[in-house]
Protein backbone atom coordinates (compact mmCIF):
# COMPACT_ATOMS: atom_id res chain seq x y z
CA UNK A 1 0.00 0.00 0.00
CA UNK A 2 2.89 2.37 0.69
CA UNK A 3 4.62 1.30 -2.31
CA UNK A 4 1.79 2.36 -4.98
CA UNK A 5 1.33 5.56 -2.50
CA UNK A 6 4.77 6.71 -3.26
CA UNK A 7 4.92 5.50 -6.94
CA UNK A 8 1.76 7.19 -7.72
CA UNK A 9 3.59 10.68 -6.30
CA UNK A 10 6.17 9.74 -8.03
CA UNK A 11 4.67 9.30 -11.37
CA UNK A 12 2.84 12.82 -10.92
CA UNK A 13 5.67 14.33 -9.50
CA UNK A 14 8.58 13.38 -12.12
CA UNK A 15 5.51 13.19 -14.96
CA UNK A 16 6.29 9.65 -15.79
CA UNK A 17 2.61 7.88 -16.57
CA UNK A 18 4.71 4.19 -16.85
CA UNK A 19 5.30 4.75 -12.81
CA UNK A 20 1.61 5.50 -12.49
CA UNK A 21 0.90 2.09 -14.08
CA UNK A 22 2.71 -0.01 -12.19
CA UNK A 23 0.95 1.50 -9.00
CA UNK A 24 -2.46 0.47 -10.01
CA UNK A 25 -0.81 -2.99 -10.04
CA UNK A 26 0.66 -2.56 -6.65
CA UNK A 27 -2.95 -1.74 -5.61
CA UNK A 28 -4.50 -4.64 -7.33
CA UNK A 29 -2.27 -6.82 -5.26
CA UNK A 30 -2.93 -4.47 -2.27
CA UNK A 31 -6.88 -5.17 -2.87
CA UNK A 32 -6.62 -9.35 -3.46
CA UNK A 33 -4.54 -9.70 0.03
CA UNK A 34 -7.22 -7.71 1.59
CA UNK A 35 -10.06 -10.09 0.19
CA UNK A 36 -8.09 -13.55 0.14
CA UNK A 37 -5.69 -13.26 2.94
CA UNK A 38 -5.95 -10.34 5.69
CA UNK A 39 -10.04 -10.64 5.70
CA UNK A 40 -9.45 -14.40 6.62
CA UNK A 41 -7.38 -13.79 9.60
CA UNK A 42 -8.24 -15.61 12.86
CA UNK A 43 -11.37 -14.77 14.58
CA UNK A 44 -11.63 -13.61 18.44
CA UNK A 45 -9.30 -11.33 17.59
CA UNK A 46 -9.18 -7.97 19.70
CA UNK A 47 -11.04 -5.16 17.87
CA UNK A 48 -8.70 -2.61 16.35
CA UNK A 49 -5.83 -3.76 18.21
CA UNK A 50 -4.70 -6.48 15.78
CA UNK A 51 -2.61 -6.63 12.49
CA UNK A 52 -5.72 -7.05 10.29
CA UNK A 53 -7.32 -3.73 10.84
CA UNK A 54 -3.97 -2.31 10.71
CA UNK A 55 -3.28 -3.70 7.00
CA UNK A 56 -6.97 -2.41 6.26
CA UNK A 57 -6.67 0.97 7.89
CA UNK A 58 -3.52 1.41 5.84
CA UNK A 59 -4.68 0.14 2.61
CA UNK A 60 -7.60 2.31 3.21
CA UNK A 61 -5.57 5.27 3.43
CA UNK A 62 -3.50 4.66 1.36
CA UNK A 63 -6.44 4.55 -1.46
CA UNK A 64 -7.80 7.59 -0.50
CA UNK A 65 -4.45 9.27 -0.72
CA UNK A 66 -4.49 8.03 -4.40
CA UNK A 67 -7.35 9.40 -5.06
CA UNK A 68 -6.62 12.38 -3.70
CA UNK A 69 -3.29 12.44 -5.97
CA UNK A 70 -5.31 11.63 -8.86
CA UNK A 71 -7.95 14.59 -8.07
CA UNK A 72 -5.02 17.17 -7.38
CA UNK A 73 -2.77 16.08 -10.72
CA UNK A 74 -5.76 15.08 -13.09
CA UNK A 75 -4.09 17.34 -15.64
CA UNK A 76 -1.35 15.50 -16.32
CA UNK A 77 -3.39 12.16 -16.53
CA UNK A 78 -3.23 10.37 -19.76
CA UNK A 79 -6.80 10.64 -21.62
CA UNK A 80 -8.63 7.37 -21.03
CA UNK A 81 -7.44 8.51 -17.12
CA UNK A 82 -9.70 11.35 -17.13
CA UNK A 83 -12.72 9.26 -18.12
CA UNK A 84 -15.26 9.85 -15.53
CA UNK A 85 -15.75 6.16 -14.64
CA UNK A 86 -12.24 5.55 -14.67
CA UNK A 87 -9.14 5.84 -12.49
CA UNK A 88 -10.32 8.67 -9.85
CA UNK A 89 -13.48 6.77 -9.07
CA UNK A 90 -12.20 3.44 -8.63
CA UNK A 91 -10.06 4.17 -5.87
CA UNK A 92 -12.38 6.18 -4.59
CA UNK A 93 -15.15 3.51 -4.43
CA UNK A 94 -12.63 0.57 -3.13
CA UNK A 95 -11.44 2.70 -0.66
CA UNK A 96 -15.06 3.19 1.06
CA UNK A 97 -15.82 -0.81 0.00
CA UNK A 98 -12.57 -1.65 2.08
CA UNK A 99 -13.82 0.95 4.94
CA UNK A 100 -17.24 -0.68 5.11
CA UNK A 101 -16.07 -4.23 5.10
CA UNK A 102 -13.76 -3.90 8.09
CA UNK A 103 -16.08 -2.97 10.15
CA UNK A 104 -18.12 -6.23 10.42
CA UNK A 105 -14.52 -7.92 10.35
CA UNK A 106 -13.51 -6.01 13.41
CA UNK A 107 -17.56 -5.49 14.96
CA UNK A 108 -18.64 -9.08 13.96
CA UNK A 109 -22.26 -9.61 12.84
CA UNK A 110 -23.49 -7.24 15.89
CA UNK A 111 -25.55 -3.80 16.52
CA UNK A 112 -22.05 -1.88 16.88
CA UNK A 113 -21.45 -2.61 12.74
CA UNK A 114 -24.82 -0.95 11.97
CA UNK A 115 -23.67 2.26 14.29
CA UNK A 116 -20.56 2.00 12.78
CA UNK A 117 -21.67 2.20 9.20
CA UNK A 118 -24.40 4.72 10.11
CA UNK A 119 -21.50 7.24 11.07
CA UNK A 120 -19.60 6.71 7.85
CA UNK A 121 -22.61 7.43 5.44
CA UNK A 122 -23.27 10.25 7.41
CA UNK A 123 -19.75 11.33 7.05
CA UNK A 124 -19.68 10.83 3.20
CA UNK A 125 -22.25 12.48 2.64
CA UNK A 126 -20.81 15.90 4.70
CA UNK A 127 -17.61 15.08 2.52
CA UNK A 128 -19.29 14.92 -0.44
CA UNK A 129 -20.84 18.18 0.06
CA UNK A 130 -18.02 19.84 1.73
CA UNK A 131 -15.01 18.95 -0.37
CA UNK A 132 -17.98 19.25 -3.96
CA UNK A 133 -16.93 15.04 -4.51
CA UNK A 134 -20.33 13.49 -5.58
CA UNK A 135 -18.99 10.16 -5.43
CA UNK A 136 -18.75 10.08 -2.25
CA UNK A 137 -22.00 10.99 -1.91
CA UNK A 138 -23.51 8.43 -4.17
CA UNK A 139 -21.13 5.93 -1.75
CA UNK A 140 -22.62 7.16 1.10
CA UNK A 141 -26.74 5.62 -0.43
CA UNK A 142 -24.95 2.43 -0.79
CA UNK A 143 -24.03 2.61 3.26
CA UNK A 144 -26.96 3.85 3.95
CA UNK A 145 -28.88 0.58 2.23
CA UNK A 146 -26.55 -1.44 4.21
CA UNK A 147 -27.65 0.38 7.56
CA UNK A 148 -31.45 -0.60 6.21
CA UNK A 149 -30.88 -3.70 5.53
CA UNK A 150 -28.78 -4.77 8.96
CA UNK A 151 -32.00 -2.86 11.11
CA UNK A 152 -34.64 -4.56 9.16
CA UNK A 153 -33.04 -8.01 9.25
CA UNK A 154 -30.37 -8.44 11.85
CA UNK A 155 -31.14 -5.79 14.52
CA UNK A 156 -35.24 -5.90 14.47
CA UNK A 157 -34.69 -9.67 15.07
CA UNK A 158 -32.52 -9.42 18.59
CA UNK A 159 -34.01 -11.12 21.89
CA UNK A 160 -37.25 -10.19 22.65
CA UNK A 161 -38.04 -9.35 26.76
CA UNK A 162 -35.00 -6.43 26.85
CA UNK A 163 -35.01 -3.41 28.88
CA UNK A 164 -37.07 -0.76 26.85
CA UNK A 165 -34.70 1.83 25.45
CA UNK A 166 -31.90 0.49 27.41
CA UNK A 167 -30.29 -2.25 24.99
CA UNK A 168 -27.93 -2.09 22.19
CA UNK A 169 -30.62 -2.97 19.70
CA UNK A 170 -32.23 0.30 20.49
CA UNK A 171 -29.03 2.40 20.65
CA UNK A 172 -28.61 0.76 17.14
CA UNK A 173 -32.14 2.39 15.49
CA UNK A 174 -31.51 5.65 17.42
CA UNK A 175 -28.11 6.25 16.18
CA UNK A 176 -29.23 5.30 12.52
CA UNK A 177 -32.53 7.20 12.50
CA UNK A 178 -30.20 10.37 13.68
CA UNK A 179 -27.98 9.35 11.01
CA UNK A 180 -30.31 9.42 8.30
CA UNK A 181 -32.10 12.75 9.52
CA UNK A 182 -28.72 14.14 9.64
CA UNK A 183 -28.38 12.96 6.02
CA UNK A 184 -31.12 14.39 5.04
CA UNK A 185 -30.48 18.32 6.86
CA UNK A 186 -27.39 18.46 5.01
CA UNK A 187 -28.84 17.19 1.67
CA UNK A 188 -31.19 19.75 2.28
CA UNK A 189 -28.45 22.22 2.97
CA UNK A 190 -26.53 21.44 0.12
CA UNK A 191 -29.08 20.91 -2.70
CA UNK A 192 -27.74 23.68 -4.83
CA UNK A 193 -24.34 20.91 -5.10
CA UNK A 194 -26.37 18.55 -6.09
CA UNK A 195 -26.73 16.71 -9.23
CA UNK A 196 -29.81 17.22 -11.32
CA UNK A 197 -31.59 13.57 -10.55
CA UNK A 198 -30.43 13.84 -6.91
CA UNK A 199 -32.66 17.27 -6.82
CA UNK A 200 -35.98 15.44 -7.99
CA UNK A 201 -38.91 15.79 -5.92
CA UNK A 202 -38.79 12.38 -5.00
CA UNK A 203 -35.54 11.10 -5.23
CA UNK A 204 -33.00 11.55 -2.81
CA UNK A 205 -33.61 13.91 -0.20
CA UNK A 206 -37.06 12.65 0.54
CA UNK A 207 -36.08 9.24 0.57
CA UNK A 208 -33.52 9.54 3.20
CA UNK A 209 -36.50 11.12 5.61
CA UNK A 210 -38.96 9.24 4.60
CA UNK A 211 -36.30 5.96 6.28
CA UNK A 212 -35.50 7.76 9.30
CA UNK A 213 -39.23 8.31 10.27
CA UNK A 214 -40.50 4.73 9.03
CA UNK A 215 -37.72 3.25 11.43
CA UNK A 216 -38.86 5.51 13.93
CA UNK A 217 -42.08 4.24 13.97
CA UNK A 218 -40.73 0.67 14.09
CA UNK A 219 -38.40 1.22 17.14
CA UNK A 220 -41.60 2.03 19.33
CA UNK A 221 -43.38 -1.21 19.21
CA UNK A 222 -39.82 -3.67 19.10
CA UNK A 223 -38.73 -1.51 22.15
CA UNK A 224 -42.64 -1.40 24.24
CA UNK A 225 -44.25 -4.33 22.42
CA UNK A 226 -47.45 -4.48 21.42
CA UNK A 227 -49.07 -2.07 24.40
CA UNK A 228 -51.09 0.93 24.64
CA UNK A 229 -47.41 2.96 24.89
CA UNK A 230 -46.72 1.97 20.94
CA UNK A 231 -49.72 4.08 20.24
CA UNK A 232 -49.32 6.93 22.67
CA UNK A 233 -45.78 7.06 21.28
CA UNK A 234 -46.74 6.89 18.16
CA UNK A 235 -49.59 9.71 18.29
CA UNK A 236 -46.91 11.84 19.73
CA UNK A 237 -44.32 11.12 16.90
CA UNK A 238 -47.19 12.44 14.68
CA UNK A 239 -47.30 15.57 16.68
CA UNK A 240 -43.97 16.20 16.63
CA UNK A 241 -43.97 15.51 12.74
CA UNK A 242 -46.88 17.69 12.12
CA UNK A 243 -45.14 20.85 14.40
CA UNK A 244 -42.40 20.47 12.27
CA UNK A 245 -43.63 20.18 9.14
CA UNK A 246 -45.01 23.65 9.68
CA UNK A 247 -42.52 25.25 11.90
CA UNK A 248 -39.44 23.97 8.83
CA UNK A 249 -41.69 24.53 5.99
CA UNK A 250 -41.24 20.68 4.95
CA UNK A 251 -44.42 19.66 3.77
CA UNK A 252 -43.05 15.97 3.63
CA UNK A 253 -43.12 15.75 7.41
CA UNK A 254 -46.46 16.55 7.06
CA UNK A 255 -46.90 13.68 4.90
CA UNK A 256 -45.69 11.32 7.19
CA UNK A 257 -47.59 12.23 9.97
CA UNK A 258 -50.25 11.28 8.03
CA UNK A 259 -49.61 8.32 7.60
CA UNK A 260 -48.15 7.97 11.57
CA UNK A 261 -52.03 9.38 12.72
CA UNK A 262 -53.62 6.28 10.42
CA UNK A 263 -51.51 3.86 12.34
CA UNK A 264 -52.41 5.11 15.27
CA UNK A 265 -56.04 4.58 14.46
CA UNK A 266 -55.84 1.15 13.29
CA UNK A 267 -54.31 0.47 16.91
CA UNK A 268 -57.30 1.98 18.35
CA UNK A 269 -59.48 0.73 16.35
CA UNK A 270 -58.22 -3.48 16.44
CA UNK A 271 -55.53 -3.41 19.27
CA UNK A 272 -56.15 -0.84 21.76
Amino acid sequence: AAEGTVLMWLSLRLRMPHLRSCSYVVFVLVAVRLIFFDSTAPQGLQPFLNERFLAFAVSIVAMYLATYLLWQGRDALREWEKHAWSIYPIFLIAATIFLTLVMPLELGNKIWTTIAWAAEGTVLVWLSLNRRIPLFRICSYAVFVLVAVRLIFFDSTAPQGLQPFLNERFLAFAVSIVAMYLATYLLWQGRDALREWEKHAWSIYPIFLIAATIFLTLVMPLELGNKIWTTIAWAAEGTVLVWLSLNRRIPLFRICSYVVFSAVAVRLLFFD
